[in-house]
């Protein structure tokens, strides 16, 4: 009888080769459940009966879901656990129509590549978190997006097939710019933070709620559509309302406050600020086109502009101030008072309805389209802090802007319900610069407070912070917006004596930029401050604090 003989080293190389071609045919597959499926663990994700083919999908493949109930077949997912710590790098596709996908609250999911190529529900539950690290593109009708946790996009989401985007009032959506057209509802009662540009166009409804705010730090390009304002926009670059050469219309409620620190580009544009409204104009508003109606501004509320108005005298401007109305325009240009022009570019030509307009708004004795009251503008608080001292608590805020503000009162309580006022001082009245204030308390109350008071005897709250070391870690990051060279404070109360700090500072990509650590020689309440580096571009950016266990982020926006 022969031996058998073998040869090792030619078994190890077919073995080797046969992995090879295993991890290439697995790499990049489409996955799909086997039924209508809820994974609320780690143990549930990697059961094989639950896939199709009893197949577990690596990191690196394409999950697809559907909707079975429909017809079409697919099957509903939901996630409910930290997906993304064990599987970073998958993809997901839609199957057909009406297709779910639901992120519940505990949900991690870290997505390499969305592709929404059918009909679909996709919803991110309160308490939930979705990053997607390519664009997100949407070119089927009627596909909804409900945004009610925390989604970052770490590129650009475009849609051009009436999409439904809901931002839920706790729910954050973070990036880098949008695209967006053809019938699409944007409601948003959260906080939407673009780092880039916006582009919105063709029959846009977009809907920014009490609760809400859209801060966009690129440009708005915004036609053919409706904005409509209960709470706050802010944009930082150019607003041109040009797009398509469509008419928009601008809606501000008696809580909507807009600020445009750009341009804006009114060609055909209707703006309607109701009483108390605002927008605020930080350059010039202008046409670019010579002819036809610029549109019609129907002024109960404000509209403040610092650079002026600059319009074609062809170009028509209807202004609409109702009867007993506080409403009207303000132009500031350049600290000098008002400035309309009306056919810059040919002054000769002088005979026209938006000439007598501006001149009009220039004679400081024609109150036609004067505010009859200086705007009510709240005050715009954007630190109150505490913090013991040797000598006693020391209450320190700071305001980047006042109006009709009359004074702010100290007011301290034992149990949070019952306030008495210890001391007052004097507000500015009007500013557009930051001020800084401060009060000693001595006998060191439990609990403080400010009463912010205007001329009108209108009332604004602000605070609750304390003297006392309760047992229960909160941290607050301010301000939201900074520039370069300016500190951002982090404000922590009921820290512990020698308890260590970290915080960190990551990019909307998620790349860390900034890691410091400090230990506390206090307890109770404590302040301290970081910058950000001025090497850094303008940009949303996420800080991270860390408190042993404790971690809590916040969004800082730098101008």
């Amino acid at each position: 009888m022969k031996a058998l003989t073998i040869n090792t080293n030619a078994l190890w190389r077919i073995l080797c080769i046969g992995l090879i071609f295993y991890s290439i045919s697995s790499f990049g597959q489409t996955y799909r459940p086997s039924r209508n499926i809820i994974f609320a663990t780690l143990a549930d994700w990697e059961t094989p009966s639950n896939w199709e083919g009893g197949n577990v999908p690596p990191d690196n493949s394409t999950i697809e879901y559907g909707n079975a109930d429909n017809g079409w077949g697919g099957y509903t997912i939901e996630i409910g656990f930290d997906l993304a710590s064990s599987y970073p790098n998958l993809s997901f596709d839609s199957n057909n129509e009406i297709s779910i996908l639901t992120i519940s609250n505990g949900g991690v999911v870290n997505v390499t590549n969305f592709s929404v190529d059918a009909k679909s529900s996709i919803t991110i539950e309160e308490g939930a978190q979705v990053t997607i690290e390519d664009d997100l593109t949407i070119n089927t009708n009627s596909t909804s997006l409900t945004i009610c946790g925390e989604l970052n996009l770490n590129a650009t989401l475009t849609a051009s097939n009436a999409l439904d985007l809901t931002v839920c009032e706790n729910g954050i959506f973070n990036a880098e710019s949008l695209i967006i057209s053809s019938s699409a509802e944007v409601d948003i009662s959260g906080s939407v933070n673009i780092s880039g540009s916006a582009f919105l166009n063709n029959n846009i409804t977009l809907d920014i709620n009490s609760t809400g705010e859209l801060n966009i730090l690129g440009g708005l390009d915004f036609g053919a559509g409706t904005i409509n304002l209960d709470g706050d926009l802010y944009v930082k670059g150019e607003s041109d309302f040009d797009q398509g050469g469509s008419g928009s219309t601008l809606n501000i409620s008696s809580t909507g406050n807009a600020k445009l620190e750009g341009d804006l580009i009114a060609d055909v544009l209707d703006i309607n600020i109701v009483s108390n409204g605002l927008l605020e104009v930080i350059g010039q508003v202008s046409s670019l086109t010579n002819d036809g109606s610029g549109g019609n501004w129907y002024l109960d509320g404000t509209m403040v502009v610092h650079e002026g108005i600059d319009v074609p005298c062809s170009k028509t401007i209807t202004i609409e101030i109702p009867d007993g109305s506080d409403g009207g325009i303000i132009i500031d240009y350049e600290g000098e008072g008002n400035r309309c022009e009306a056919n810059s570019g040919d002054p000769v030509l002088n005979t026209c309805a938006t000439y007598g307009t501006c001149e009009a708004i220039n004679n400081p004795l024609d109150k036609t389209y004067s505010p009859t009251v200086t705007p009510d503008l709240p005050v715009n608080l954007i630190s109150f802090t505490g913090t013991k001292t040797l000598n006693g608590f020391l209450l320190e805020w700071t305001t980047a802007s006042e109006q009709n503000s009359e004074r702010f009162d100290i007011e301290v309580s034992d149990d949070k319900r019952n306030w008495q006022v210890i001391n007052s001082l004097a507000a500015a009245g009007n500013s557009d610069v930051k001020l800084d204030y401060e009060y000693l308390d001595i006998s060191q109350s439990k609990y403080y407070r400010l009463a912010q008071y205007d001329f009108d005897g209108t009332v604004a709250y602000y605070g609750i912070v304390t003297s006392l070391n309760e047992g229960e870690l909160n941290v607050s990051v301010y301000p939201t917006f900074v520039e370069n060279g300016e500190l951002s404070k982090v404000y922590f109360e009921g820290i512990s004596e020698d308890q260590k700090i970290t915080y960190q500072v990551f990019d909307i990509k998620g790349k860390e930029i900034k890691n410091e650590y400090l230990i506390t020689s206090t307890s109770g309440n404590f302040l301290t401050s970081f910058m950000m580096p001025n090497s850094i571009k303008g940009g949303l950016y996420i800080v991270k604090v860390n408190v042993g266990k404790y971690q809590k982020t916040f969004k800082i926006i730098k101008k």
